[in-house]
């Protein structure tokens, strides 16, 4: 009994002595969660501003954003059609019965309705190397395939009405190598191709197999500069020693001929268009031009344009124009015009389009302008533009 009573005194003693040295003793309950005094006045600090920047917000008016200014397409006057393309740049159209097929250069397929202008699908050729397309042409030679487009080393076959439906044919590795050097270089008939190469222009499948060579390239003066002599003899045909290279080849006429664009290698002091019949293997014509510019082809499967002049590669027969007209059957041309109020666009033919033809699309908006992008079997291509801003539409003009 006294050991406790001394035990109980000397803890007395202790806990006096550490209380008069400055220490606070606390007692925590253990079912709340330790928070000093100054935690708990920065927490309620921190509430009461949060809850009157709260109010401040519920009671402030909602921040008003300026809004964007809207895309305004300038008044046409005209039959058109605007389309709802993306903004990318055109290359390429072709028109079917229901629906307006689009190759973007930036490799995209879109197709659009011909009625509204409204989008159909639009993918991106993912398998092919978009940056060597030159040709996208109606094709039904492969069964449920209605158009094609060429690339340096393959032919694409696809489906207007199927866009997942898709065929690729590899072209032979030596011919694919040898038009990679060359743009718009070959040319496809059903299951025939042409292209140059630097033997001259060489015909065979498109497997590669029966292959020959169609046109020396050391023939070519010979037998191309007589004949543009005669036939184009307001200029001089300049021979300047250098060896002829061939710039642009394609099938024409049913595949029964091929139409061959040529020029001087390194100097390029002339250039000439010529007919050449597979059957005969003769040229038939050529025209020597001194525009510095490639020559056109083929339109309607029978017209080649060099220059300003359009000849029918049937016969032979030329129209030299005056203007820098734009045509897809060479009966139907079209040339843009450009007012202090805006552009216009004619429509006529052989005998009207120098005096303008008839008037098909026009703007009264001063700074609007257009030019001509395709023309398909009834309609013309236009892009308007005004600015950077910039508008895609389709004129029927049949």
């Amino acid at each position: 009994m006294k050991k406790l009573i001394f035990t109980i005194f000397i803890m007395f003693i202790l806990v006096m002595f550490f209380v008069s040295c400055g220490w606070k003793v606390e007692i925590v309950d253990p079912r709340e969660p330790e928070e000093s005094e100054s935690e708990l006045l920065i927490s309620k600090e921190e509430k009461t501003e949060e809850e009157s920047e709260n109010s401040k917000q519920e009671n402030s008016e909602p921040e008003t954003k300026e809004p964007e200014e809207e895309k305004t397409f300038p008044p046409l006057s005209g039959d058109y059609v605007l389309l709802e393309t993306s903004g990318q740049t055109i290359y390429q159209v072709l028109e079917f019965e229901d629906k307006f097929i689009v190759y973007y250069g930036e490799g995209n397929i879109a197709a659009f309705d011909v009625e509204t202008g409204e989008k159909i699908y639009e993918y991106f050729l993912a398998d092919v190397n978009e940056m060597f397309a030159f040709d996208m042409v109606k094709n039904d030679y492969k069964e449920g395939f209605d158009f094609s487009v060429s690339m340096w080393d393959r032919i694409v076959y696809l489906s207007s009405e199927n866009p997942e439906k898709i065929e690729i044919v590899f072209l032979p590795e030596d011919i694919a190598k040898t038009v990679y050097q060359k743009s718009e270089s070959y040319s496809i008939y059903e299951d025939k191709i042409i292209w140059i190469s630097k033997e001259g222009i060489q015909i065979g499948d498109i497997t590669g197999e029966n292959r020959k060579i169609l046109i020396p390239t050391g023939d070519i003066l010979n037998r191309i500069k007589p004949i543009a002599e005669k036939a184009y003899d307001e200029l001089y045909f300049v021979d300047d020693g250098e060896p002829c290279v061939f710039y642009e080849v394609s099938f024409i006429c049913g595949g029964e001929k091929v139409v061959v664009t040529s020029t001087s290698d390194k100097t390029f002091v002339y250039w000439s268009a010529a007919l050449y019949d597979i059957e005969s293997g003769e040229f038939e014509w050529a025209y020597n031009y001194n525009e510095m510019v490639n020559s056109d082809y083929p339109f309607a499967d029978k017209y080649v344009a060099v220059g300003k002049k359009w000849i029918n590669a049937e016969t032979g027969n030329y129209k030299n124009f005056k203007c820098w007209p734009r045509s897809a059957n060479g009966t139907d041309f079209f040339r843009t015009g450009w007012q202090n109020t805006g552009f216009e666009l004619y429509h006529g033919d052989f005998e009207n389009i120098e005096e303008n033809g008839k008037l098909l699309l026009k703007t009264d908006r001063e700074g609007a302008d257009a030019y001509i992008d395709g023309i398909t079997e009834n309609y013309v291509l236009v892009h308007v533009y005004e600015g950077e801003e910039g508008w895609d539409v389709i004129a029927r003009y049949k």
